[in-house]
This record gives structure tokens, C-alpha cells and sequence, in this order.
């Protein structure tokens, strides 16, 4: 063999060697970087909310205004609600079971089942409540404290979405502090009387009318209602959706819920200022 020969196996033999060489480097380069880029992703999982321990918060909640607790919650029945939204594209029943969920959930209230109020309106022949007598006879037949009343006076789903309610609270027993609200202080009768007898024992509202009323239009493009909208999403959220507190204007039946929220707690309200009694909140009961 020429020493020719042998230089060019020598040369090949290096040649193989740097060949593996680099393929190996190679192959370590590849491994690190798929090491560095798996521990990135590893590490933006355990960021994301609900992967390193879910931050819960606490949702608004509503209390009833009402102090005696002895007897357990009272018991509200929601009748129900009437189309005057000029709009047929839309079942009633469906907001008034929102409301009626609301409604249970209010600390302190119970809630008679939207069915079991239908039913009662058919056993009395009442199809629609028409007048305060009809909604204090299908409260009375439902075993219900107060029943309420009320219509849908606006609907529109379309982004940003409308919705309005007219909310009307007739008390049926003395645990809603009824009696107590309806005295009138006739001031021909007090000027006749030496005592303050008739302050208390004065002249009668008519029994049948409500005692509280809440109503209100709720536009999706009022950046009030959209704050109070962020506020009330707070704690209801489930994370899974991108558009975050917004995706409740972009679905009638999330705005729905809100609404029913709003408007309960105005007829809370109105209770709570015609009671005289603080405001709570769920931690003082």
C-alpha cells in the first residue's frame, strides 16, 4: 500500500470522526432545546389561573330584609311574568324562572316552584293576573308570604341586549311586616284625638296593593349597567371563556340573570326602606 493510499484513510477516518462528532453535538443541541422549551411550557401551565391553586372570590350575594328567623326563610312565589315588550319572539316563563332561581337565592327566602304557582292559577280559573285580588288569591292558594307580580316591558338579544322589568311585592302574612306598613295617619283624625291612639289604629290602605315596586330598563350599552355587569360577574365566572364578564352581553340568557339580580335586589331595596331596616349582608345573618 502506498503511503498515498494511507494519507487518504487516515484523512477519512478523520473525517468520520468529526462527522460523528457534530452529529452528536447536534443531537445534544436538539435535546437541550426541547428541555428549555418543556420547561417553558411547563411553566406557563402552572401560571394560568386554576393550575397553581384557584383564586375563588365571592360573588354578590342578597339578604332579606326581614329579622325574624325563628319560623325558618320566608316563602315567596313569583307569578308569572307578562309580555308587554311588544316583541312575541321571546317566552316569558324563561325570565321568570331566572327571576325565581334569584329570588331562592336570596339569603333568608324560600321560593314556591314557578309550576306549582301555574298550577294554583288554573285550579282558581285565573290565567292571567289582572288585578291585585288575583295575585293576593293565587299567593294565599300557594301558601306563599308574598307573591310577586310583574311584565317584561322591554326584550332585544341582539349585542348590546335590552332588557326591562316592572316588579310589583304584594305581603300575604304578618311575617312580611304588611299590616304595619298600611296605616294610614289620617291628620283630620288626629287633630280629633287626645291620644296617639290612632297612629297605629289609623285608617287602612287597601290590603290588596303592593307594598313595594321595582322597575327598570336595562341597556347593554350603558357603561353603568356594563359596571354593574362586571361587578355582579365577579365570582360567577368559570374562566373558560375568552371574553371574560363581556360574554354576558353577548348571551340574552347571561344578561337575563344579571337582570333578575338587579331587579330583585331593587325590590329588596324598596322592602328594606319601607321595613326601616339596615342594610345586611350575607355574614351578618
Amino acid at each position: 500500500m502506498g503511503p498515498t493510499n494511507k494519507i487518504r484513510r487516515a484523512e477519512a477516518r478523520r473525517s468520520n470522526r468529526q462527522d460523528a462528532m457534530t452529529s452528536e453535538q447536534l443531537m445534544l443541541a436538539s435535546r437541550l432545546r426541547f428541555s428549555l422549551s418543556l420547561a417553558a411550557i411547563l411553566f406557563l401551565i402552572a401560571a394560568l389561573p386554576g393550575c397553581a391553586g384557584e383564586r375563588f372570590k365571592q360573588p354578590t350575594t342578597l339578604v332579606a330584609p326581614y329579622n325574624d328567623a325563628r319560623d325558618g326563610d320566608l316563602l315567596w312565589a313569583v307569578a308569572p311574568l307578562r309580555n308587554e315588550a311588544g316583541s312575541s319572539a321571546f317566552d316569558p316563563l324563561t325570565i321568570t324562572d331566572a327571576l325565581t332561581a334569584e329570588v331562592h337565592q336570596t339569603d333568608g327566602l324560600s321560593v314556591v316552584p314557578v309550576n306549582r304557582v301555574i298550577r294554583a292559577m288554573r285550579a282558581l280559573e285565573i290565567y292571567t293576573i289582572e288585578t291585585p285580588a288575583d295575585a293576593v288569591a293565587v299567593g294565599k292558594a300557594v301558601g306563599a308570604d308574598a307573591i310577586i307580580v310583574g311584565t317584561v316591558t322591554a326584550w332585544d338579544p341582539y349585542r348590546p341586549p335590552k332588557l326591562g322589568m316592572s316588579l310589583a311585592l304584594f305581603p300575604l302574612t304578618e311575617r312580611m311586616g304588611a299590616e304595619a306598613a298600611r296605616v294610614i295617619a289620617d291628620p283630620r283624625i288626629l287633630q280629633r284625638s287626645v291620644t296617639d291612639y290612632f297612629i297605629t289604629k289609623g285608617a287602612w290602605a287597601n290590603p290588596n296593593d303592593p307594598v313595594s315596586v321595582a322597575s327598570e330598563h336595562l341597556d347593554g350599552a350603558n357603561h353603568g349597567v356594563q359596571a354593574s355587569l362586571q361587578l355582579y360577574d365577579e365570582g360567577r365566572a368559570d374562566g373558560r371563556s375568552a371574553l371574560g364578564w363581556k360574554r354576558r352581553l353577548a348571551s340574552m340568557s347571561l344578561f337575563t340573570e344579571f337582570a333578575a339580580h338587579r331587579l330583585t335586589s331593587r325590590l329588596l331595596d324598596a322592602e328594606r326602606s319601607r321595613l326601616g331596616s339596615p342594610v345586611a349582608t350575607a355574614d351578618d345573618r
